[in-house]
């Protein structure tokens, strides 16, 4: 178990109370990764939500049946990774590589959404914040996709 002040510092999980917090550390645990370590894998079983605590975690996503992925977003301290832990198929949409050396509180996703089942406040919170995650993720991942485009050509005018 981890000390429930690890999670008052991120703004994820604000709104949550001290018993909640407490709950939730009892279901954490710390884990370190080194630089270029795999910490999940795009299409596999998310098993655990991950709250950076130092460090980087680079997302990942496949692009074509070749299997080749591009980055598409670097989270870094008092973020949150693995949001599918709590949205079915809770399968990981993309995969997390260590970029330095990272430190995180990784949650365990059955025990977490026992939680959220049992304590209606805690999982509308989660699910809530969650939501506006997958909404920050894709419109991240839109305009990285968008740069990735040739300039739109200016039709010519004949005069």
């Amino acid at each position: 178990m981890i000390s429930p002040e690890v999670f008052r510092r991120s703004p994820f999980f604000t709104p949550v109370d001290e018993e909640q917090l407490t709950r939730l550390a009892m279901i954490s645990e710390e884990e370190v990764y080194q630089a270029g370590e795999t910490i999940f894998k795009e299409g596999e079983p998310a098993e655990k939500l991950y709250l950076i605590l130092n460090g980087a975690i680079e997302l990942w996503m496949r692009v074509d049946i070749l299997g080749r992925s591009i980055p598409v977003e670097i989270l870094g301290p008092g973020e949150v990774v693995g949001w599918s832990t709590l949205v079915s198929p809770y399968r990981y949409t993309a995969s997390g590589e260590a970029r330095v050396l990272t430190q995180v509180v990784a949650i365990d996703s059955m025990s977490l959404r026992q939680l959220a089942e049992e304590d209606h406040v805690l999982g509308y919170h989660l699910y809530r914040q969650v939501a506006g995650v997958i909404a920050q993720r894709l419109h991240d991942t839109r305009l990285r996709l968008a740069s990735l485009l040739p300039a739109p050509v200016e039709p010519s005018v004949d005069t």
